[in-house]
């Protein structure tokens, strides 16, 4: 396709070769076509340009009719024109340079592109290019960038984009350097395995396969390591994007290494607990307000001839049926906040042999001032 001054050239080439050529030239074309000569003050500058030529391309582009544009100047129908159409105007008519610059029609709310060169000096032809649904798909394409580069940057989750390929970090935000200590300087270019960033650094390739798998998104509780080598955990979630015809992964991190040491500790206090079921020569069992066992140590179990699947979850009374009335009250005592001991109670064994517990009881709280169940420490002898 010729350039917008060639086809301006070949125009005016037309017109100066054969009057009815240029005009069958000048009338197909689907682009507007002028031209217009200077309107001289007195002191010979121009103020005003006038038109000599327009084409019926132009006329609809204006809402006019040909006719009715010959001989008017280009203030009579744009009088609020801004200057720098006049000096571009300029510019072209006198020969300092062809001109090429856009803007929008008030008369029907396109976008044009105008091509101006001079074919004489003081004149000057134009050539517009409807570029409207070009420079929509620029702003919009402007707005996904904006609205994207908004919310990737604004927002709370740590996010990446890497190529899926080879993991080269593409794009970073603001909270990504929060949580890792790395600028997108430092990233550019660079994998998260080049950095150190997988503890374990088969966490991708899992992460990787996860994604062209799932077809979606792939979520794992991984181990990081942060710019200054301190472990964090996260949650590591990840999808696949088109990105201009490459395929990228768009990730998220959200830090959870404070739930992670939390639930480390809780499972350090656990195993501790089992262990100390396990080989404490006290037999006691905990029990909540509704009476039903929480744990007891194996002590507890061996004493009274019962497996723990027999009394875990279940209602103490239901287990090893005691004396009813003096239970109740000592319960009531107990979850009123009294400390018993040396209570003595009768029932039966696990194999229906009566025997005698002599307990001691105590509340235990689930919170300040909130009494949650009794702990109970028991010697059985035989009735």
């Amino acid at each position: 396709m010729p350039a917008p001054q060639d086809a301006i050239h070949v125009a005016l080439a037309a017109r100066g070769a054969s009057e009815a050529k240029y005009r069958v030239l000048a009338d197909t074309i689907q682009e507007g076509l002028f031209m217009a000569e200077a309107v001289l003050d007195g002191q010979g500058e121009p103020v005003d340009w006038r038109y000599l030529e327009a084409n019926p391309a132009y006329a609809r582009m204006l809402g006019r009719e040909p006719g009715s544009i010959m001989g008017r100047t280009v203030l009579d129908l744009y009088p609020t024109l801004e200057q720098h159409w006049l000096a571009a105007y300029r510019e072209a008519a006198y020969g300092i340079r062809p001109i090429k610059l856009e803007g929008l029609l008030p008369s029907n709310g396109r976008w044009y592109e105008h091509s101006l060169v001079s074919h004489r000096r003081g004149q000057f032809a134009c050539l517009m290019l409807d570029i409207t649904d070009r420079r929509w798909a620029e702003m919009n394409h402007r707005t996904r960038e904006d609205l994207f580069e908004g919310v990737f940057q604004k927002a709370p989750l740590a996010m990446a984009i890497t190529d899926a390929a080879q993991g080269r970090f593409l794009a970073i935000n603001r909270t990504f350097t929060e949580l890792f200590g790395y600028t997108f300087e430092e990233v550019r270019g660079r994998t998260a395995t080049d950095l150190g960033i997988w503890a374990d650094p088969e966490d991708r390739t899992r992460a990787l396969a996860g994604v062209m798998t799932e077809g979606s998104t792939c979520t794992l509780a991984v181990k990081v390591i942060r710019k200054d080598g301190t472990p964090a955990w996260v949650t590591y979630s990840a999808r696949a994007i088109d990105l201009d015809g490459q395929l990228a992964l768009l990730s998220t991190a959200v830090d959870s290494t404070e739930q992670h040491l939390l639930l480390g500790e809780r499972e350090t206090r656990s195993r501790l607990l089992d262990r100390f079921m396990e080989r404490t020569p006290v037999a006691f069992a905990m029990v909540d307000r509704e009476l039903r066992y929480l744990f007891a140590s194996r002590r507890w179990f061996a004493a009274f001839g019962w497996s723990p699947e027999d009394w875990v979850g279940r209602n103490l009374l239901e287990v090893y049926p005691l004396e009813t009335e003096p239970w109740r009250e000592v319960a009531r005592q107990g979850l009123a906040g009294a400390t018993l001991k040396d209570v003595s109670l009768a029932g039966l064994g696990a194999e229906g042999d009566p025997v005698r517990m002599a307990l001691e009881v105590c509340p235990w709280e689930e919170s300040p001032g909130v009494i949650g169940g009794l702990i109970l420490t028991a010697e059985r002898s035989r009735l």
